[in-house]
């Protein structure tokens, strides 16, 4: 019977090469390299089933911080999840979920990232969630808009960082992260590599100063089939927007991709000339503890609307996890684990029971969550 527990620090080595493994090829880097919160020890949540003191299973899981507007909001993120070819089809996933979910909880996170969306993932209570407009910027089809103003544009310099690290946290909402974190997830190119791109920065210089960002995955030595996209952008979006019709002309790309979620409305609006379709955000959520999100999550909804938000509470529902007993005023409304997500991240949850609610609930949702895949995907 398999062990399940806690990778250790110098067990990581070893996830790293059953990561590689799985998920990698000769012509990309390691996944020890590529995904350093994840393979560098210093945090140890990551799970392991262990056969005969062998590591035959591996779930990385890595804890952060989100900020959103005044509130914040402890998260974890679930990703590199794999195991040996020689050990598959043997169970282990459901325990080792088990002890993830425990640990999140014991931690005091309400909120569970997850970097797939299996059918494994939502039998436990993941869901997809958010709404998120993907871009296909094409020759010639972006035009110069009147707000845009005089900039220029040019590929990021050392002397940089400050002001590049000073847009990304104006972010309304953003994962909390330093100087020292910024650079070490630009450098180790996780998404990027996984389709054989390199991360290259470019900013947009208006007036002297540093007004916008962007972070992209670039064609690199190697042939792929993935186009370039945008890995993180930050600062005036429209500067912004013009920023990556720049990198797409100057670079002669023939597409560049760009996921922009709906809090990001001045995004979108620069956009408004670009084709998209509609989405959700990338991989799963998990709501750990309904109770707990809520009030964790009350500085901001109190900013929001200061007068409905003491109307609403949830409480969590015994024995049935990520479920919630929402409360409204005198009235209760049950809702299961998807229901939840979909009212708290989604533009028009798809949930009946809300309906004569909706306006009001449509005062303090959706929550804008960062989107998954970027810089700090795990």
């Amino acid at each position: 019977m398999a062990e399940i527990r806690f990778v250790e620090e110098k067990e990581i080595g070893s996830a790293a090469a059953l990561a590689d493994l799985v998920f990698r090829d000769e012509e990309q880097t390691s996944m020890g390299v590529a995904f350093p919160f994840i393979f560098s020890g210093n945090f140890g949540s990551s799970v392991g089933a262990f056969e005969d003191g062998k590591l035959a299973a591996f779930m990385g899981l890595v804890p952060s911080e989100l900020q959103i507007g005044k509130a914040v909001l402890p998260l974890f993120s679930m990703g590199a999840v794999c195991t040996h070819p020689d050990y598959r089809g043997r169970g282990y996933a459901g325990d080792m979920l088990k002890l993830a979910f425990e640990h999140i909880a014991a931690s005091g996170a309400s909120l569970l990232y997850v970097s797939g969306d299996r059918s494994l993932y939502r039998r436990h209570g993941c869901h997809r969630f958010g709404s998120v407009r993907n871009y296909s910027i094409k020759p010639g089809q972006f035009m110069e808009t009147e707000q845009a103003g005089s900039a220029s544009y040019r590929k990021f310099r050392e002397s940089d960082r400050f002001r590049l690290q000073a847009l990304a946290d104006d972010a309304f909402a953003r994962y909390r992260r330093g100087l020292y974190e910024t650079a070490l997830l630009i450098r180790s190119e996780s998404l990027a590599s996984i389709s054989k791109l390199r991360n290259e920065t470019y900013v947009a210089e208006s007036e002297g100063s540093i007004a916008a960002y962007a972070v992209v995955a670039m064609p690199a030595e190697h042939p792929t089939q993935s186009s370039p996209f945008v890995v993180e952008w930050g600062g005036d979006a429209v500067k912004a927007a013009q920023l990556l019709s720049f990198i797409q002309e100057s670079r002669g790309l023939s597409e560049l991709r760009v996921a922009v979620p709906f809090h990001d409305s001045d995004m979108q609006e620069a956009l408004q000339r670009v084709p998209y379709t509609e989405g959700t955000n990338t991989g799963t959520v998990k709501i750990i503890d309904p109770k707990r999100l809520l009030t964790q999550l009350a500085p901001y909804l109190k900013e929001k609307n200061n007068e409905v938000a003491p109307r609403i509470t949830l409480d969590n529902v015994k024995g049935e996890e990520g479920a919630a007993e929402l409360r409204i005023d005198d009235n209760s409304i049950r809702l299961t684990s998807e229901e939840l997500v979909s009212v708290l991240f989604d533009l028009d949850p798809d949930v009946a029971a809300i309906a004569q609610y909706r306006e009001m609930l449509g005062k303090l949702f959706p929550i804008p969550l960062p989107y998954a895949a970027g810089l700090n995907f795990v």
